[in-house]
């Protein structure tokens, strides 16, 4: 299952709004590995801040989700 809701906070509040986001959808991760015990639920925040940044890691990320088609 793939969420996307947009953002565009400050480049200093990148970090609370991740968290703010990974608080929000706790409940259907919960619920998602609930329903598919056998399967690994993950979470990947991607927020884009106001000036078309995005945190460093966010290319790791997608690609572990993904794959190298990133």
């Amino acid at each position: 299952m793939l969420a996307v809701e947009m953002s565009c906070p400050w480049m200093d509040n990148r970090l609370a709004k991740d968290k703010e986001k990974t608080t929000k959808y706790a409940a259907l991760r919960w619920e998602l590995k609930q329903q598919y015990r056998g399967y690994e639920v993950k979470q990947c925040n991607v927020i884009i801040d106001v000036l078309g940044g995005w945190s460093e890691d966010l290319n790791a990320k997608m690609e572990e989700l993904v794959g190298e088609r990133t």
